[in-house]
């Protein structure tokens, strides 16, 4: 590639029941070529797996000190439906920016539900005038 050059990402929706199928809520096809890259994907949320997987792509090349992406195929879809995280903070205080960094991170690895635990039985301390003995 030329330095300043531009690819292009095209994002296509999958028009074949078949493809449609298989590729499910949040399947994609990544492909990479010298042109530029293109995900297929049923759904939005495939598109944004696509998108990270391609962000991932770029991180490597630019750790190996490549400027571009080779080409490259890739169809996935994931195994199973719950991936998530839990972030306990009704004990311990995390930073705004702590957050919206792990939120960064869920996105890289593909991870679809949050469950922030804000709260214990132990730890309420709001005051509700009128639920006196929740405090």
């Amino acid at each position: 590639p030329v330095e300043g050059e531009h690819r292009e990402v095209v994002l296509a929706e999958a028009s074949e029941p078949a493809d449609r199928a298989w590729l499910g809520g949040e399947g994609y096809e990544l492909v990479v070529s010298e042109g530029g890259a293109r995900i297929t994907a049923a759904a939005p949320a495939g598109f944004l797996r696509g998108g990270a997987t391609l962000e991932q792509l770029f991180g490597v090349a630019l750790a190996e000190g490549r400027a571009a992406v080779p080409p490259t195929r890739f169809s996935d879809r994931p195994r199973f439906a719950y991936r998530g995280l839990m972030l306990d903070a009704a004990r311990h205080f995390f930073p705004v920016a702590f957050v919206k960094r792990l939120l960064g991170w869920m996105y890289l690895y593909k991870l679809n539900v949050f469950h922030w635990h804000l709260t214990d039985d132990e730890g309420w301390r709001l005051e509700v005038k009128a639920l006196p003995n929740l405090t």
